[in-house]
């Protein structure tokens, strides 16, 4: 079950520089700090609070905000399918090389283990981290990947840390899609999760 497919798609953008190159490697360098480890909540909101994220509480009505609500909404059907429920989120804000960066902690609780997701957006970007910025560094090529005129996505399995990731994808929605009728916002996510046989709610 992907119950965090809604939330994946959450997306980001711009910043003011379009005119420049996107600070790829600053964003990317940002998230793997942020993400890498996601064994425990807890532990990722400490550290995130040390590298300079603020949590945030975020406007409803915004796009961003209605995103995570449907994000939420929908993936809380999909758990109690599966007997699992959804797990208290956290939203944070930093700014990188001029970018203003949004990040969520978010979750799923099974019986006996724990689905941990870190996703990070850029709302509203017009511009991306291409392919191959995000292959070369990761080290190697996405096991899939698409590039259209309306969503450009690419998924590696395990993700960028393979003794903590499932998975990592990148995504990014142009300002005009049609896809932002269902995902409320455009621009750039990055989206890293782990799970774990655990006690502990992933707390």
């Amino acid at each position: 079950m992907n119950a965090f497919a809604p939330l994946a798609l959450l997306t980001a953008a711009a910043s003011g520089g379009a005119n420049q190159p996107y600070p790829a490697a600053a964003v990317l360098e940002a998230f793997q700090g942020a993400c890498e480890d996601l064994t425990s909540r807890a532990a990722t909101k400490a550290r995130l609070n040390k590298q300079g994220w603020s949590e945030v509480t975020l406007t409803k009505g915004t796009p961003l905000a209605d995103l995570l609500d449907f994000g939420l909404e929908e993936g809380a059907k999909a758990a109690a399918k599966d007997g699992a429920r959804v797990a208290p989120y956290s939203v944070h804000e930093r700014v990188v090389a001029g970018e203003t960066l949004s990040l969520i902690m978010s979750g799923l609780i099974y019986d006996g283990s724990y689905v941990n997701g870190c996703r990070m957006y850029d709302v509203g970007e017009t511009r991306s981290i291409t392919l191959a910025e995000a292959e070369a560094w990761i080290g190697r090529k996405a096991d899939q990947s698409q590039a259209r005129s309306e969503l450009s996505a690419a998924i590696w399995r395990p993700g960028f840390d393979r003794k903590y990731h499932l998975s990592f994808q990148l995504f990014h929605v142009p300002q005009g899609s049609p896809a932002v009728a269902l995902l409320k916002v455009t621009g750039i996510a990055l989206v890293a999760d782990h799970i774990a046989i655990d006690d502990s709610e992933g707390k």
